[in-house]
């Protein structure tokens, strides 16, 4: 009789088991849409996307690929990130991860080894007729209200890129080096891309932050705004990925 109810009960158990990992397996997680990858260093990078269960967006990131670090060009270099068409690019239609060898401008402050992720929401087409009127109409800035607080335009625009606003609250502002960053893109006073700038030496010591994002007043047109944005090394897939995170419906005004 003993020997009955042990095996009543250890079948019981089983299928109690089953059904719980049943039932986890049918939950619905986010899923992740790569683009192609493109060849880095020794290594590669891809474009992706995170999707909810309803197709919504909730991330967009860059992924590279932990050999994509090493022999890295001497110069400049500019890399042309696509996303998948099927994924949920309703927002955001490209990154260009640019590959600044040895920093840039201002002096003492960005003049130091990193990456330039820029995720841009127009038309490749449209973003490299920027500056084709002027260096004045890259500069020409977004209303006020369409900027986060304590960010501003430090340097003139960038041709085929905008005008960058930095974040003067960032540490590279307040006696401390440079390791990470966000920057607001703009030109010809509509805001045209979203960055964060992240150097060499601070990717490779493999972390793992979420920085809160201030955000402005109000936003020009619907679209799908970051709250945070996350550095962080994935010791399972032996990748650095760079993302704009927490994304949110916003009305444009």
């Amino acid at each position: 009789m003993k020997l009955v109810i042990k095996l009543v009960f250890f079948i019981s158990s089983f299928f109690v088991v089953m059904l719980t990992t049943s039932c986890r397996k049918q939950d619905s997680p986010n899923k992740i849409v790569y683009g192609p990858s493109v060849s880095i260093g020794d290594g590669e990078v891809r474009a992706w996307v995170s999707e909810d269960p309803s197709g919504n967006p909730t991330a967009v990131g860059i992924s590279l690929s932990e050999e994509a670090l090493n022999d890295l060009p001497t110069m400049n270099h500019e890399y042309l990130l696509t996303f998948d068409p099927s994924s949920a690019t309703h927002f955001y239609t490209f990154v260009s991860l640019d590959w600044s060898a040895h920093g840039h401008i201002p002096n003492n402050v960005y003049d130091i080894s990193h990456f330039d992720v820029h995720f841009f929401n127009i038309e490749q087409s449209e973003r490299m007729m920027i500056g084709s009127n002027g260096t004045n109409e890259i500069s020409f800035p977004p209303a006020a209200q369409y900027i986060p607080s304590s960010y501003e335009l430090l340097i003139g625009g960038a041709p085929m890129m905008g005008a960058h606003w930095f974040d003067l609250l960032g540490d590279e502002f307040n006696g401390k080096t440079f390791t990470k960053t966000f920057i607001w893109g703009s030109n010809n006073g509509q805001v045209v891309f979203w960055e964060p700038m992240i150097t060499h030496h601070y990717l490779m010591t493999k972390p793992n932050s979420v920085t809160a994002l201030r955000q402005p007043a109000a936003f020009q047109q619907d679209g799908w705004y970051p709250q945070s944005y996350t550095v962080e090394y994935s010791s399972s897939t032996k990748e650095y990925i760079i993302s704009l995170s927490n994304l949110s419906f916003q009305k444009g005004q």
